[in-house]
């Protein structure tokens, strides 16, 4: 059995305006491709002496030449046979013989987030483009797969958007908004997804916090994260969850634990379309917050910003903000919130740096505040400040004595 392998040069690079040859050429080296994929699928790639080398570059050297049909073409092929994507993509393929290999790399957020990363090249290399939104002022764009499929969320560099956008950011910078009391660097708002992300190290293990990484695609730099799927906007449920009024425990102690880790980031931008929620049987099981970039301000807010705090800790105005810290949550701040170990995070945290010259981005103004956060919070435990995680939100404008 023999395997020929069209040569590259029947398909021009020059991509001129499309002619009739052109298109024949393109589908013969379509179905060449849909061949192979249904050898490789069959197993049978050693018996067409075609090494896997070579398989890469029948898919992938000339996937620039094809027209865009022709790429979403290749794409449904590739899609279809995971086979293929393994000899495509080495890395992806090292990244499923370990989850296959080791249960415990199946729910693993890291390992999770690096077998996306994996789908993601491959998908780049294959043509697929991501999906830009418009809305907002973060450049989000959706990732997809080979599939087609939302892979995952990226977040860009404020100095890679769009220029319509970066007019508008400057107006919301000078008008008292959000971005006027936030690191005005323009990686920080990626960063500050990442640092958020970090702080779950300091024990909340409790919340389903999506794993995020800084990571470069293409010319562009931006934060990498994943979806959480099975969970509703607050939005959605905060009519019914306000209306129960008779919490469990075990609710009571996972809301303020949110409480607690929003207030220490000091999210700007945690309205209720902010954060996920879980609900099971009418109760809340999981919560996951979203849309961090808005965090660790700069300088704190007073009351003429009305534009930059109207959506910070809008869980305020949940009726299960009103409730007491439980003795569960004084203990958790106690001891998680440490001098010990909050020092040891920011150490750590260094490595999130703002340019070459490794300037941390946790530092002067935004690690003061966060260092006043976590005193306030310190208080709260210890009896001597807020009773309440409402009323802990009315001290943001404060600066803790103890860091003044």
């Amino acid at each position: 059995m023999h395997f020929n392998i069209i040569p590259g040069k029947w398909i021009s690079h020059d991509k001129p305006k499309v002619n009739e040859q052109q298109k024949k050429l393109e589908n013969l080296h379509l179905e060449l491709l849909e061949n192979t994929s249904k050898i490789i699928a069959m197993q049978h790639l050693s018996e067409v002496k075609v090494s896997e080398d070579g398989v890469r570059d029948l898919f992938l050297n000339y996937n620039g030449a094809f027209s865009e049909e022709g790429k979403a073409r290749i794409r449904v092929i590739v899609a279809g046979n995971k086979e293929l994507q393994n000899i495509l993509s080495p890395d992806l393929k090292r990244l499923r013989a370990e989850k296959r290999d080791d249960a415990t790399k199946v729910l693993d957020p890291e390992h999770k987030l690096n077998r996306k990363i994996a789908k993601m090249k491959l998908a780049t290399k294959l043509g697929q483009k991501m999906e830009y939104l418009g809305k907002g002022c973060s450049g989000t764009r959706f990732i997809k797969g080979v599939n087609g499929k939302k892979l995952a969320i990226y977040k860009v560099s404020h100095a890679d958007l769009k220029w319509t956008t970066r007019i508008i950011n400057f107006f919301k910078y000078i008008s008292l908004g959000q971005l006027g009391f936030l690191n005005p660097d323009k990686k920080s708002n990626y960063l500050c997804e990442v640092l958020a992300y970090r702080a779950q190290e300091l024990g909340f293990s409790a919340l389903n916090i999506a794993p995020v990484r800084e990571l470069q695609i293409g010319k562009e730099n931006g934060a990498f994260m994943l979806f959480k799927k099975g969970h509703q906007e607050l939005r959605e449920v905060q009519e019914e969850f306000n209306s129960r009024g008779n919490y469990t425990d075990e609710e009571v102690n996972l809301v303020q634990q949110f409480f607690i880790y929003d207030y220490l980031i000091g999210n700007l931008d945690r309205h209720n379309e902010n954060s996920l929620w879980k609900m099971k049987e009418g109760k809340v099981s999981s919560i996951v917050p979203i849309d961090n970039e808005h965090s660790f301000p700069v300088r704190l807010t007073h009351p003429l910003a009305y534009f930059a705090e109207r959506n910070q800790y809008c869980w305020r105005h949940l009726e299960i903000s009103d409730i007491p810290f439980t003795e569960e949550s004084k203990a958790f701040i106690t001891n998680n919130l440490t001098v010990d170990k909050i020092d040891a995070w920011v150490a750590k945290m260094e490595s999130i740096a703002l340019d070459s010259k490794d300037k941390p981005l946790l530092r002067g103004d935004m690690r003061k505040f966060f260092y006043s956060r976590v005193a306030q919070l310190r208080d709260c435990a210890q009896g001597n400040g807020a009773k309440t995680p409402r009323e802990l939100t009315h001290q943001r404008r404060k600066l803790h004595e103890s860091v003044s």
